[in-house]
Order: structure tokens, then C-alpha cells, then sequence
């Protein structure tokens, strides 16, 4: 995307402009950038401490996705755990990556 240079009049109603003022400012973003994201269907840009829990939920996943692989790809018999608790294991190992995904989606959305 190029530089922003072109100029736009907007005429709003005072609560329209005090809704999108709280918009921006709950986002830490600029009102060009909002109405920008709105008209053009862009994703909000994750900034300062959401682009780090996001970033984080990321390596967590990664994390979880990594030991999913081991354990799916390694026979039962070879993992010193009864069957039962690895079986629980696998489960719970899904919900939490689940989890995790479910987190960055609201991060991203919330945004």
C-alpha cells in the first residue's frame, strides 16, 4: 500500500464522531485508521502489548503443536506412561492448542 496523500472531507453527527473517537482510541489507533479498516475491509494492525501476547500465543502454539507431532508419531508402547493418561493427555493437548487459537482469534478481532 502507498503513501496516504489524498485529503477526504467527512461530515459526521457529534456522536457519530464521539463513537468513532472512542474506536480509535480503545484500538490505539489513529481515526484515518479505523475508517480506513472499515471501508476497506483491512485487519486492525496489532500494536504494543497485543502484538506481544499474540506473538506469545503464537510460540505457545508452536509449542503445542511440536509435542502433539512427537506423541502421535511415537508408538504407545515406547511412552512410559500408562495408556489411559497418555490418551488424556492427547485430549487435553488438543483443548489447550484449541485454546490458544480461540485467544489469538479474539486478540486479532478485538482489535
Amino acid at each position: 500500500m502507498g503513501k496516504y496523500c489524498e485529503r477526504l472531507d467527512l461530515r459526521l453527527t457529534p456522536e457519530q464522531k464521539q463513537q468513532l473517537l472512542t474506536i480509535a482510541q480503545n484500538n490505539k489507533s489513529k481515526v484515518s485508521e479505523v475508517i480506513r479498516q472499515q471501508i476497506f475491509q483491512e485487519k486492525p494492525k496489532l500494536r504494543g502489548e497485543r502484538r506481544s501476547l499474540y506473538n506469545e500465543l503464537s510460540r505457545i502454539g508452536n509449542n503445542l503443536n511440536q509435542i502433539a507431532r512427537v506423541l502421535n508419531s511415537t508408538p504407545l508402547s515406547r511412552i512410559p506412561l500408562p495408556t489411559s493418561q497418555i490418551i488424556e493427555l492427547k485430549q487435553e493437548l488438543l483443548l489447550t492448542t484449541q485454546e490458544v487459537k480461540k485467544l489469538q482469534l479474539t486478540l486479532t478481532n478485538d482489535c
